[in-house]
């Protein structure tokens, strides 16, 4: 297709070879494995400190960039490890007599602020849970986070009941 001086053609048509992210990375990762038997964050990051290395362009290698970003990790990091102290309320039977909730229940640790849904930034756990919208938004990421977990352990046998359990309650 050509308009004026612009001639527009597909990428086939121009035999421009472009590599995905992830052939990039698994392909300089293959090599470090075939050169050490094994790969390491440190391995990767000496590697890449090249220019010419092609792991080079998805580094921030500006200092000030980089720690900025950093704190960044930091912060979120910490922000994901607060954590309050969850009790179910059910009252469970034993041999037809309610037990006490207090006796039943069993302390888990949860995040106190979760992913605020529509916007950047974490919200208080009881706020998100309370919000019909941001509910439904962190019950389907759970959900996505399991059948996640479902495909990587699809090639671990001991898993195998406890995966098709978790895909047939999720299905």
């Amino acid at each position: 297709m050509e308009t004026g001086l612009v001639e527009y053609i597909s990428k086939e048509q121009s035999r421009v070879v472009r590599k995905r992210k992830t052939q990039v990375i698994e392909e300089s990762l293959d090599q470090i494995v075939a050169q050490t038997g094994m790969v390491t964050a440190e391995q990767v990051i000496t590697a890449a400190a090249r220019p010419e290395h092609p792991l080079h362009e998805y580094f921030t290698w500006d200092d000030t960039e980089a720690a900025a970003k950093w704190r960044r990790a930091q912060a979120t990091a910490m922000i994901i490890a607060t954590k309050y102290v969850c009790y179910l309320k059910e009252a469970r039977q034993k041999k037809g007599k309610p037990l006490a909730a207090a006796a039943s229940a069993k302390a888990v640790p949860v995040r106190r602020f979760l992913p605020a849904f529509k916007a950047e930034g974490f919200r208080d756990r009881a706020e998100v849970l309370s919000d019909e919208e941001s509910r439904k938004f962190l019950v389907e990421k759970k959900l996505s986070v399991l059948r996640g977990w479902c495909q990587s352990v699809i090639d671990i046998p001991e898993l195998s009941d406890v995966r098709t359990q978790v895909l047939s309650a999720i299905a």
